[in-house]
């Protein structure tokens, strides 16, 4: 078992991210009672939930250079450990601001999973199975949204209290974090560096190969100012935050699709139980995309996955129009486009990851932050453009959906010249040296 967790950590990774994710997904049956009990309405009650992605977009920043500076695994612990104190907190206090105030902390916890996370995955694994690690993780994390809501609803039922939805998740953290601390390796080249320094018979009984990957890896600026100038670095690069902004476009439409979606399908005079099962075939058209990105990236390689996807996830946006023109009065106009798209978005989403990450040797950890903020204020402009429009029509709304989705072959198109472009300086460069 010690070596199957070792080699495959991913699981832990996807785990942890699960749990996190299963505290916001978990407490929403709740949200009534949780207003009640605090003497507020249940607006008050909805701002933990904005506040607990908010917190996650404030912490990324500073996520990438400590990962950078003190490791993956040490910096996922100590998130983990902020996750326990302040979910426990949510559970435990009677008061709106402090629970507010809880959320905000619990929610920044996620920034760890791309800037750590993933970056360990990137470091510690070959292209294609990086690429099958991130879409297995995907696909676990995907189940708190699935689940979390009928768990909740179970804890409630069975419980009587809505705080044992808080303490509940803290135990499956616990575990989470035990593994994680026994199986879980350091892959940050600096850190492992700085232990062989520290201890030169471990460091004698490398290979030659071993040490000179090593070194070739690491001591690139071991101060935490030097990672923030990497972070800075990265946002210089034009290939780099043009392809970040394709997830960016893409979480802005999926966003508005998950936070519209309840008033676009009760227009259709759908009740809040046949909302819930509508979302299945969505949420199974992104896990088959993350299984088919596995499949893609193995067959013709990330690159040409990035490339093809990029270039042909927008025509998705005519699907949109169609459904919405000729099947107007039916739920299959709205969910059949958006789950072709999603299986789109899935097979791009690890192969674009992986794609970011290796094009920051030294800086991954700043490199998967930066990214995840990117995509992150997507996600947030989306939700407020869905709260925006909740009054409006189906028709505007899938428009703006089809107008982001379109978007994506606009910036994909500019990402790919400045890229070739890149490279084509790069070789020139090589030459005249």
């Amino acid at each position: 078992m010690k070596k199957f967790l070792h080699n495959n950590f991913y699981w832990l990774i996807a785990i942890f991210a699960g749990t996190v994710f299963l505290s916001n997904d978990a407490f929403l049956p709740a949200m009534d009672i949780i207003a009640t009990d605090m003497h507020t309405d249940k607006g008050s009650i909805e701002l933990a939930v904005t506040l607990f992605v908010t917190g996650s977009l404030v912490l990324q920043l500073f996520m990438g250079p400590l990962s950078d500076k003190y490791g993956r695994k040490t910096t996922i612990i100590a998130c983990g450990v902020v996750f326990l104190i302040s979910n426990f907190y949510c559970g435990y206090t009677s008061n709106l601001t402090g629970l507010l105030i809880a959320r905000v902390f619990s929610g920044s916890t996620m920034a760890v999973i791309g800037a750590s996370g993933f970056s360990a995955i990137n470091e510690f694994y070959e292209d294609k199975e990086a690429v099958k690690a991130m879409s297995y993780a995907a696909n676990i994390s995907l189940l708190a949204p699935l689940f979390g809501p009928v768990i909740g609803a179970y804890i409630l039922k069975f419980t009587g209290n809505w705080r044992n939805i808080f303490y509940y998740d803290n135990i499956a953290m616990l575990f989470v974090m035990l593994l994680i601390i026994l199986y879980m390796p350091e892959t940050n080249k600096d850190v492992i560096m700085r232990k062989y320094q520290k201890n030169p018979k471990l460091y004698n009984k490398l290979t030659i190969e071993e040490r000179a990957e090593l070194e070739n890896n690491s001591n690139h600026g071991t101060s935490l100012l030097a990672k923030f100038r990497g972070m800075i670095m990265l946002s210089k690069n034009r290939t780099f935050m043009a392809y970040s902004m394709v997830g960016c476009i893409a979480s802005f439409g999926f966003m508005i699709w998950i936070t519209g979606s309840p008033v676009l399908l009760m227009n259709l005079g759908q009740t809040p139980e046949q909302y819930s099962l509508w979302q299945f075939p969505v949420f199974i058209g992104l896990i088959a995309g993350n299984n088919g990105a596995i499949y893609m990236s193995q067959r013709f390689g990330v690159d040409k996955t990035v490339n093809f996807i990029t270039l042909t996830v927008p025509f998705c946006s005519i699907l949109f129009m169609i459904g919405v023109y000729f099947f107007s009065n039916s739920p299959l106009g709205l969910v059949i486009p958006m789950t072709i798209y999603l299986i789109f978005r899935g097979l791009q989403n690890a192969p674009i990851n992986q794609f970011l990450l290796s094009m920051s040797n030294n800086f991954k950890g700043s490199a998967g932050a930066l990214s995840g903020l990117i995509a992150g204020l997507g996600s947030v402009i989306g939700s407020y453009t869905a709260s925006l429009m909740a009054s409006s029509t189906n028709l505007q709304t899938v428009s703006a959906i089809s107008i982001s989705v379109a978007l994506i072959l606009f910036v994909g198109i500019l990402a790919r010249y400045w890229r070739r472009k890149d490279n084509e300086q790069q070789l020139n460069s090589q030459t005249e040296s």
